[in-house]
């Protein structure tokens, strides 16, 4: 598979494994003299194709992190929602701060301003607890939302490789010797920790640029955990199922020549995958149930669970797998810019067409057959997202809504320029960040019309991340790793 910015992250991810990179350095240097400045030139030729590729894979990589808590976030909230409604036929009490407000109020401050310590670690958000590294890689914290302070700190066990992610009440990270440690979200006190095998780095290939750990899974007790690295035999995926409440190994099973899809869960089936492989596990015991050869000779990228039904691009080429039957249903041809999302019957990504100018492309096909049923030039877009059957993203400078089933344009609204972050939803509300002759503009966005709520503006500049919606306000990431909380 030509190598592309299928997502992603990241992630977010991410949103959400990433996409691999092919190739390596030849280690023959017995040419005869006359070749061997062709060859170096082919090396530096090579060297810098693999720099570009690490380039791209650590974009995706960011971009499905970053899709992944969007995501993430979107459940939260809606499991909120669902929680209030319970709670209210119930006649149960329950504080507002709970819950993220259809609309949040216009800000009129910056509440409280903080470093992330380190620019590049985004923290982790579930809508009400805020996880962050600290300073120097040497300590993880959490932050108070009200006033930006830290609650709790405890030390960093080495340097992650996995960075801190919440699941459930737990902080669950892994450092770069592959021990898995999990703390108490509430209390930062260690709950439990567990080595797993130490596989080596890859040197002088490409595949020392794919991460280690991939994005881990929780179903109810068992948390579910890929690592990637150089065995005895080479290239070696592991795949563990960890009990959080006694903190005890459960099984592990062996992902030959390698690991690229992050678990997924479906009906007691644990999906995994790497090196052209899709494989099913027994949720309880590990063993395996089937496997998919897809023919693909690199590594493979994430799609959505849709039902009964896995996508995996996979070479150039998106693929759909019956879990149940463990095998392949159709494959249609992918160039795709994002990983590919998916809800009901339709999966989305983007792609870019064009030669001399390119341009950016919304792609939606049918789920059972895989055929293209609309395509929308955007020009130029981040991430689209998918929420109650449309699609929310930019074109250019202006904010666009879409029916996922026909493509057909329900409402777009214009902006002052193009968002400089990625749109952030929450409640019955999408949050949009612009960047504009040293100013920063955010606009709280109705998802029924387009209706522009409010708009706030104040001095400052955006990193990369996300606008995380919180019950009273907005943290946004700041200059060089700040984050700022407006209320």
């Amino acid at each position: 598979m030509t190598l592309r910015l299928i997502p992603i992250s990241v992630v977010v991810g991410l949103i959400t494994a990433p996409l691999a990179a092919q190739g390596g350095i030849n280690p023959n240097y017995g040419w005869q003299m006359q070749q061997q400045q062709f060859q170096a030139q082919q090396m530096f030729q090579m060297q810098r194709q693999m720099q570009q590729r690490s380039m791209m894979i650590n974009q995706m990589q960011r971009q499905m992190q970053m899709q992944n808590m969007q995501m993430r976030m979107q459940s939260q909230t809606q499991t909120t929602a669902a929680f209030l409604r319970q709670a209210s036929l119930n006649g149960t009490a329950r504080k507002e701060s709970d819950a993220i407000p259809p609309v949040l109020p216009k800000p009129t401050r910056e509440a409280w301003k903080s470093s992330l310590g380190v620019v590049d670690k985004f923290p982790c958000f579930d809508g009400s607890r805020l996880i962050r590294i600290g300073p120097d890689s040497l300590c993880l914290q959490s932050l108070d939302l009200t006033t930006g302070k830290v609650i709790w700190e405890c030390p960093f066990v080495g340097k992650p490789e996995l960075d801190p992610m919440l699941m459930g009440d737990l902080v669950v990270y892994v450092n770069g010797s592959y021990l898995l440690t999990a703390v108490d979200a509430t209390t930062g006190k260690e709950r439990f920790s567990i080595q797993l095998e130490s596989l080596k780095s890859f040197l002088l290939s490409a595949k020392k640029n794919l991460p280690k750990v991939l994005f881990p899974v929780q179903n109810e007790n068992t948390l579910l955990i890929t690592i990637f690295g150089k065995g005895k035999g080479g290239a070696t995926g592991i795949v563990y199922a960890i009990d959080i409440l006694s903190g005890q190994k459960r099984w592990e099973a062996k992902i030959p020549e390698g690991a690229d899809l992050s678990p997924v869960v479906q009906e007691g089936r644990v999906i995994v995958g790497g090196a052209g492989r899709v494989i099913a596990l027994d949720l309880q015991t590990g063993k395996q149930l089937w496997e998919v050869l897809t023919g693909a000779n690199v590594q493979l990228c994430d799609g959505p669970l849709l039902g009964k039904q896995l996508h995996v691009v996979a070479e150039g080429y998106l693929l759909a797998i019956d879990v149940e039957k463990g095998r392949e249903e159709w494959r249609t041809p992918l160039t795709a810019g994002t990983p590919p999302l998916g809800d009901g019957n339709r999966i989305l990504y983007t792609e870019k067409r064009g030669v001399f100018r390119k341009s950016e492309w919304i792609v939606a096909h049918e789920k059972e057959t895989g055929s293209k049923v609309w395509e929308f030039e955007v020009g130029s877009t981040k991430m689209p997202w998918i929420q109650d059957g449309k699609v929310y993203c930019n074109a250019y400078e202006n904010l666009i809504c879409l029916d996922l089933q026909t493509g057909k344009t329900l409402w777009k609204r214009a902006l002052d320029v193009e968002p400089c972050l990625p749109i952030s939803l929450a409640g019955e509300t999408a949050y949009i960040a612009t960047e504009n002759e040293g100013k920063q503009h955010l606009y709280a966005v109705k998802l029924a019309d387009g209706a522009v709520v409010w708009d706030y503006t104040f001095t400052g500049k955006c990193s990369s991340g996300l606008l995380l919606p919180m019950a009273d306000g907005l943290l946004c990431p700041g200059e060089e790793g700040a984050l700022i909380a407006l209320k």
